[in-house]
């Protein structure tokens, strides 16, 4: 039973992080797509982190 278990909760916390990574994934591809929206972002961390 507690191996069946740990196996369960390993499959649960594995499918959590694919998940993660596949909307990471595709929110890049839509990032890279998109020239306006690369712009906004730079714009947005100079104005939060500065020129460097």
């Amino acid at each position: 039973m507690d191996r069946e278990l740990v196996t369960l909760c390993s499959e649960f916390l594995n499918s959590e992080t694919n998940t993660t990574e596949t909307v990471i994934e595709w929110r890049m591809a839509e990032l890279i797509a998109n020239e306006e929206v690369q712009r906004k972002i730079v714009e947005e961390i100079k104005e939060t982190v500065g020129e460097r």
